[in-house]
């Protein structure tokens, strides 16, 4: 008889939802650990509670859009492209659409469907899922990871351990830099965080008069200086917003990301 092999997913987010099915899928008894209430709390917020799944330009257009090392992704997607996104979530029971820009949401227009309709998978593989369960530290032994403890000191042991907890954003979601402080732990060398995908502040104060005007189907462009040379950094088309303090919405949260850090 053929054993299988034990998982420990950390962090029920949607990244940790997927590798806790793709691992069940694979045949493995996974186990989810979320410290938080319920699954996805991430996934309630995005797309301003709608749940922007997805997009589904092809792949050369949406490679094209991932600014900073996209090579990094090319072996993921050729696992799991955006089309296949668009195809599990529809296999498990979620009704998409497609709106301005190819931006793909839940037909239902609830964030939460998503978290739904992943819980449905992991629970049609077997997943055993466990909130309001934290991880104190990696079981770190002969230089591999073995396992977890938890908080009050319960050893889980495992044959692979999957950290899939966030980074430093959103900490009300319990994005709080976990696993960032227990792969630094196992001897990973971390590269210094920096804020993306975030709303801009402006110098000028005059944004914050029209605090609340939306804008669709704009151009928004940012030119910088590189080498003692003028360089457009980004020009895009989309939606953007102004707030009290600058601006914000998609198009500003795509330049964040090319942004200098200084």
């Amino acid at each position: 008889m053929t054993v299988k092999r034990k998982v420990l997913v950390i962090g029920g987010g949607a990244a940790g939802m997927m590798a806790a099915l793709f691992a069940a899928r694979e045949g493995a008894n996974v186990t989810l650990l979320e410290k938080n209430e319920k699954l996805g709390k991430k996934v309630y917020i995005t797309g301003k509670g709608r749940g922007n799944l997805t997009n589904a330009m092809d792949m050369d257009a949406f490679m094209g859009h991932i600014y900073r090392n996209p090579r990094f992704l090319y072996a993921a997607f050729a696992q799991l492209d955006n089309r296949g996104t668009m195809a599990l979530f529809e296999e498990a029971g979620l009704r998409l659409k497609t709106e301005r820009g190819d931006r793909v949401f839940p037909a239902s227009d609830h964030a939460s469907d998503i978290t739904s309709a992943l819980k449905r998978l992991l629970d049609m593989h077997g997943v055993e899922i466990r909130l309001d369960t934290r991880v104190d530290r990696l079981l770190i032994e002969d230089g591999a990871c073995r396992g977890i403890v938890l908080e009050d000191g319960t050893v889980v042991r495992a044959d692979a351990v999957v950290v899939a907890t966030g980074g430093l954003s959103y900490p009300s979601t319990g994005s709080t830099g976990d696993g960032m402080r227990w792969a630094e732990e196992a001897g990973h060398r971390m590269v210094a965080t920096v804020p993306s995908l975030i709303p801009l502040n402006t110098v000028e104060s005059w944004p914050g008069m029209l605090m609340g005007l939306s804008l669709k189907n704009v151009r928004l462009t940012a030119e910088g200086t590189a080498k003692g040379k003028r360089k457009k950094l980004f020009s895009e088309q989309g939606e953007m917003l102004f707030t009290h303090f600058g601006i914000s919405g998609p198009l500003v949260l795509t330049l964040s990301e090319v942004l200098p850090n200084d």
